[in-house]
């Protein structure tokens, strides 16, 4: 099976540190933060094996 690269923008990881703050500071929910990234992550890096299919 083919892999991919994957690259996230510098806009896009602003947005993820915008959305991370806003999860710990604003609903005050630093471990659902964590959990939430952390799959955020996995499903990204998934794509690595399967972008040729969308």
């Amino acid at each position: 099976m083919e892999q991919y690269q994957i690259v996230i923008g510098e806009n896009a990881k602003k947005d993820i540190v915008n959305l991370s703050n806003s999860i710990i500071y604003d609903y005050a929910s630093p471990i659902t933060a964590f959990k939430y990234l952390k799959g955020l992550y996995l499903q990204i890096n998934s794509l690595k094996s399967g972008a040729g299919l969308l």
